[in-house]
C-alpha cells in the first residue's frame, strides 16, 4: 500500500489534471507495468517513458483491466469519461518526487545499501534477522534502479519501524537521485568490483558515485579492506559520516574471526565482549556478507536472545522466484525466503506467468509477526479471488486460527503440512510456495519435487527477456519477432521460455514438431505457432490446435487443401524456399507453381514465406549470404504478385539480426541469441541465460602413479586431490571434455580441470591446492565460464551442447 498522502498527488507533484479529477479518492497501489496489474480498485498506473518503450501505449489496456487513474506526461486520446489523468512533465521524475515525499514523512531509521554485488543478499539476510524485532519495509527482489527504488520506498509508512533499501547504478548522475529518495541514516557498502565498470572513467569515479548515497548518513558500515584501499575517497566523500569497518583485520572496528567448517562457519566478533555466531554456510562471499549484516544488527543494539535461531534459518543464497516442473505436469514455484504483502504480489505475478491452464495453488505461511495485522489476513480471501487461486493451503498458528480463505486447508506448522502432502492431489497444478523464513517452506518445495538429481540447469528467464529486448532494439519499427523454442528451447524448456517471451511481446513462436506446438497451446500460449517440420499423420492436430505448418513440397499442399475442405475450415501455412541451404524447401520455380495453385484454392492461405541463411555468422561467406537474401526477396515478391496479397517474410536468424539489417524484412527469427550466445564477431553483449551446475559428491587424494577413470587416460605424476561430480555424458557433458582440457568453475575457489574421460553419470576434477569441500558448487558453464569454452573443448558448437542436456537434469527457472 502507498502512503495515505497519495490522494494529494497533484499538489505533491505540481501536476495538472487533463482528464477528470482524483477528488478525495485514495490511491492504494501503483503500477508501472500493465502486465503486472493484479488490482484495479484505487490503483494508479504511471506511464513511464524510456528510450525503447512508452507506457502511454498501454493506458487503454489498463483501462480494460479496471484502472481509472493515470499519471501521464502526454495527452491520451479517446479515454472514457470516468478515467482520470494527472499530467506531469516527466513521469519517472514524478515517481521519484513522490517517493521522496513519502520518505520525508517517515521519521524512523532507514538503511541504504549499495555495492558492486551482495546488495540483495545483505538486505534479505538483515531483514530476516530483524523480522521478529521490528516491522520492516524493504526493497522487493532486486528493485534498485531509478524506477525500482521509488517503487520500493512508496509503501514506507508509520506502521514500519525501519526501512531497508538497496540502490544500484550503472553511470554517473544516477546515485544523486536515489540518495534523495532513500536518505539513509545508516549505510552499508558491500563490495567494489568490476560490475558496470564500463559506465565510469575508472574504479575511483565509480566508488565516489556510489558513496553519494551516504552523504547525509550518520553511519556507514563497510568492509575494512575496501575502506583501507580507498581511504582518501571515503574520507573526502563522507567527512561528517562515522565509518565503521568490518573485517578479519585487527584494525577493523568490528574485527572478526571466521572459522569455516564443511557446511557452516563460526564467526567471532571481537567487541569488548566476544560475540560468537554460527552461520549455515562456509564460502567466503557469504561470510563476508553476513558479517556486514551482523554488524548492522549489533549497531542497532537489538536483542540477541533469538538471533542465533534466526541465523540458523538463513540460506547461503537468498531464494529467487524459482520453479521446476514435475513428471505429473505440475509446476512448483519456490519463493520461501521472505514474506510481505508486496513480495507476495510479485510472486503471484510469477505464478500467473507460468500457470497456463493449470489450476493455481497457493501455499502460504503466517506473515512475520512484526508486520502482520488482522486486516492483512482479511484481505487474503479477496486476493485469492482476484488472482484466480483454486486451492489455498495455510501454514502457521495464525493461519490455523483465523482460517482467512474459505475452502482452504490449514496446518499449525510446517511439519504437519509435510505429513499431509502425500494425501493432496497436485496433478496438473501450478503451486506457489511462499513463506516467512522461520517456517522453512523450502522443505515443502523439496517434498513436492519428483526429481532430486544434484545436477541442475538454472534458467534465468529475466536474462532471456533482456536478450530478447536487446535483439528487438536492432529492428526497425513494425518488424515482428518469432522466438524459436524448438529442441526444448535449446535445453531451457519449451513451455516455460515461450510463456515468458509471449508475455514480453514476442509476436509468434517457432517449434520443430507438432507435439511441441500442442504443449504450448495446452499451456495457454495464444500467439501464432509455426511448426517447422510437421508430419502427415499429425495434420489433424494442426487444425485442432490452430498451428501453422511449414510446407516445402507440393503434395503437402494438396493434402492440406483436401483436409481443410473436408473440415470446412481454412488453414494458414508458411512456404519454405530453399535459397542455398539445400536441406528442405521449394526451389524458385516450384514455389511460383505452388503459388498459382494455391491462388485457386479457398481453404489454404499463404500467410508467410521464409528461408534459412547457411552462414550468416561467418564473414567469409557474406557474398553467398547476400545472394541468398537477393534470391529470397525476388522470390517473395514474385509469389506475392501471383497471390495478390502480402505475406510475412522471414529469413534473418540471430546472426543476421546482428549483421544484416536489410535482411530483417517484416519478421525475424530469434534463436540462440535468446539464450545468451552471440554467434558473430559483432559486439552486441548478450547474457548467458543458462547455467549448468552440480555439487561435489566426494573428495579423495591419490598417489603418484594412480589413474583416474575408464581407460586410465589420466595418471597422476604427483600427489593429487580429486573430486567427483555427479554429472556425465548421460546428462549432456561430452565424454571428451577432459581431452579438450576443459575446466569447471568452483565459485570463490577457481578452475578445476576435468581428469580422464567423462563417465556416463560422473566425472572427476583436479582440486589440488583448493580448499574445496563436499557439497561445494561446481559450474559446468555459466557465470565466469561461457558455454563457448565447453563447445570449443569438444570441437562442436553451443547449439549442440545445449540441446544435449538430458531430461534427467532438473530445470530450475527463476527471475532475477
Amino acid at each position: 500500500m502507498v502512503p495515505q498522502q497519495a490522494r494529494d498527488l497533484s499538489n505533491i507533484l505540481n501536476g495538472t489534471f487533463i482528464h477528470g479529477d482524483f477528488g478525495n479518492q485514495p490511491i492504494g497501489v501503483v503500477f508501472t507495468d500493465s502486465r503486472k496489474v493484479y488490482e484495479a480498485e484505487n490503483a494508479l498506473f504511471i506511464a513511464i517513458k524510456g528510450p525503447y518503450y512508452n507506457g502511454h501505449h498501454f493506458i487503454q489496456h489498463c483501462y480494460t483491466l479496471g484502472i481509472r487513474k493515470f499519471l501521464v506526461s502526454e495527452a491520451v486520446p479517446n479515454l472514457p469519461e470516468d478515467a482520470v489523468c494527472l499530467r506531469v512533465d516527466n513521469t519517472t521524475v514524478a515517481l521519484q518526487q513522490w517517493a521522496t515525499y513519502a520518505r520525508q514523512q517517515f521519521k524512523d531509521t532507514v538503511i541504504g545499501i549499495t555495492g558492486s554485488n551482495g546488495k540483495t543478499m545483505v538486505k534479505e539476510w538483515l531483514a530476516a534477522m530483524l523480522e521478529d524485532e521490528l516491522p520492516v519495509c524493504k526493497s522487493p527482489k532486486s528493485y534498485n534502479s531509478q524506477v525500482g527504488v521509488p517503487l520500493s520506498v512508496l509503501p514506507l509508512n508509520a506502521n514500519h519501524a525501519l526501512g531497508i533499501f538497496e540502490a544500484g547504478i550503472s553511470k554517473p548522475g544516477e546515485m544523486a537521485v536515489l540518495q534523495q529518495i532513500i536518505q539513509p541514516k545508516i549505510g552499508i557498502f558491500t563490495h567494489l568490483g568490476s560490475a558496470h565498470d564500463d559506465g565510469f572513467s575508472d574504479r575511483q569515479e565509480k566508488l565516489r558515485e556510489k558513496l553519494l548515497l551516504f552523504k547525509a548518513a550518520k553511519t556507514l558500515i563497510c568492509p575494512f579492506d575496501i575502506f583501507n584501499a580507498y581511504r582518501p575517497e571515503f574520507e573526502a566523500s563522507l567527512p561528517d559520516t562515522e565509518i565503521v569497518t568490518v573485517g578479519q583485520e585487527v584494525a577493523a572496528d568490528y574485527s572478526v574471526n571466521i572459522v569455516p567448517q564443511e557446511n557452516h562457519s563460526q564467526i567471532v566478533f571481537r567487541t569488548p565482549e566476544e560475540e560468537i555466531f554460527e552461520v549455515p554456510f562456509s564460502d567466503a562471499s557469504s561470510n563476508r556478507n553476513i558479517t556486514l549484516a551482523l554488524a548492522v544488527y549489533m549497531h542497532l543494539n537489538l536483542p540477541k536472545k533469538n538471533l542465533q535461531h534466526r541465523l540458523n534459518l538463513l540460506r547461503a543464497i537468498p531464494m529467487r522466484q524459482e520453479f521446476c516442473r514435475t513428471k505429473n505436469d505440475t509446476v512448483i514455484i519456490n519463493d520461501s525466503y521472505s514474506l510481505d504483502w508486496e513480495s507476495l504480489q510479485l510472486s503471484l505475478d510469477f505464478l500467473e506467468k507460468q500457470a497456463g491452464e493449470r489450476q493455481r495453488t497457493l501455499i502460504l505461511s503466517d506473515f512475520p509477526q512484526m508486520n502482520a495485522t488482522q486486516s492483512l489476513y482479511r484481505r487474503l480471501q479477496e486476493l485469492c479471488t482476484q488472482r484466480n487461486i483454486d486451492h489455498f493451503i495455510g501454514v502457521g498458528p495464525e493461519m490455523n486460527r483465523l482460517q482467512p480463505v474459505r475452502q482452504g486447508v490449514y496446518f499449525r506448522d510446517t511439519d504437519s503440512c509435510l505429513r499431509q502432502l502425500e494425501d493432496l492431489d497436485t496433478k496438473h497444478q501450478a503451486i506457489l510456495v511462499k513463506g516467512a523464513r522461520k517456517f522453512q517452506l523450502e522443505r515443502v518445495f523439496r517434498s513436492l519435487q519428483t526429481q532430486h538429481h544434484r545436477t541442475v540447469l538454472e534458467v534465468n528467464l529475466s536474462a532471456m527477456v533482456r536478450n530478447f529486448n536487446t535483439l528487438k532494439y536492432k529492428l526497425q519499427p513494425g518488424v515482428q519477432t518469432m522466438v524459436m523454442v524448438k529442441a526444448a528451447a535449446y535445453g531451457g524448456g519449451t513451455v516455460e521460455v515461450a510463456n515468458m517471451l509471449e508475455k514480453h511481446g514476442a509476436d509468434s513462436i517457432g517449434v520443430a514438431y507438432v507435439q511441441e506446438g500442442i504443449a504450448l497451446r495446452q499451456s495457454g500460449i495464444s500467439k501464432p505457432i509455426l511448426v517447422l517440420n510437421p508430419s502427415a499423420e499429425e495434420y489433424p492436430s494442426l487444425f485442432t490446435y490452430q498451428l501453422t505448418p511449414t510446407v516445402y513440397q507440393e503434395n503437402t499442399l494438396h493434402e492440406l487443401e483436401a483436409m481443410a475442405k473436408h473440415r470446412q475450415e481454412q488453414i494458414a501455412v508458411h512456404l519454405k524456399l530453399d535459397t542455398g541451404m539445400n536441406r528442405l524447401g521449394f526451389d524458385m520455380m516450384q514455389l511460383l507453381s505452388a503459388g498459382e495453385k494455391i491462388k485457386q484454392w479457398p481453404h489454404v492461405r499463404i500467410t508467410g514465406i521464409y528461408s534459412h541463411f547457411a552462414a550468416a555468422d561467418d564473414a567469409q561467406f557474406d557474398v553467398f549470404s547476400k545472394e541468398q537474401l537477393e534470391l529470397f526477396i525476388q522470390a517473395s515478391s514474385d509469389l506475392e504478385t501471383i497471390l495478390g496479397y502480402e505475406t510475412t517474410k522471414h529469413i534473418a536468424n540471430t546472426a543476421a539480426i546482428l549483421r544484416f539489417p536489410n535482411s530483417h524484412l517484416n519478421m525475424v527469427r530469434m534463436g540462440i541469441g535468446l539464450y545468451g550466445h552471440n554467434p558473430t564477431e559483432e559486439k552486441t553483449k548478450l547474457e548467458l541465460a543458462l547455467t549448468l551446475k552440480t555439487r561435489l559428491s566426494q573428495i579423495r587424494t591419490i598417489a603418484p602413479g594412480a589413474s583416474v577413470g575408464y581407460g586410465r587416460k589420466f595418471v597422476a605424476t604427483e600427489t593429487t586431490k580429486i573430486g567427483t561430480l555427479p554429472i556425465g555424458y548421460a546428462d549432456g557433458l561430452p565424454r571428451n571434455s577432459a581431452v579438450g582440457n576443459y575446466k569447471v568453475w568452483l565459485p570463490n575457489l577457481g578452475y578445476a580441470p576435468v581428469l580422464g574421460h567423462v563417465c556416463m553419470d560422473m566425472c572427476m576434477v583436479d582440486l589440488t591446492g583448493m580448499d574445496a569441500k563436499v557439497g561445494d558448487s561446481a559450474i559446468i558453464f555459466g557465470e565466469n565460464h561461457g558455454i563457448e569454452e565447453l563447445a570449443n573443448a569438444n570441437q562442436t558448437i553451443p547449439y549442440e551442447i545445449l540441446s544435449r542436456i538430458s531430461e534427467r537434469v532438473k530445470r530450475v527457472y527463476y527471475e532475477d
